[in-house]
């Protein structure tokens, strides 16, 4: 009983973990998308925006962070 208690405990804390992976690698490319689309020069921040679903504040944190 004890040992699968313990293993339900590990597959959960495994499922968490891939899972918050998952999600960061997710970020990271919205991230990495948004920091290309600014060095472009051809979107708005707003169109950025649209197009990733981050805020207008957050690109702008990505615009001062680039400098």
């Amino acid at each position: 009983h004890d040992y699968m208690t313990l293993q339900m405990a590990y597959d959960e804390k495994y499922r968490e973990g891939l899972e918050t992976g998952i999600q960061q690698g997710i970020e990271q490319g919205i991230t990495t998308s948004a920091r290309r689309m600014l060095s472009s020069g051809k979107y708005s921040d707003s169109e950025i925006s649209e197009i990733t679903g981050l805020s207008v504040e957050q690109i702008q944190a990505l615009k001062n962070s680039a400098k």
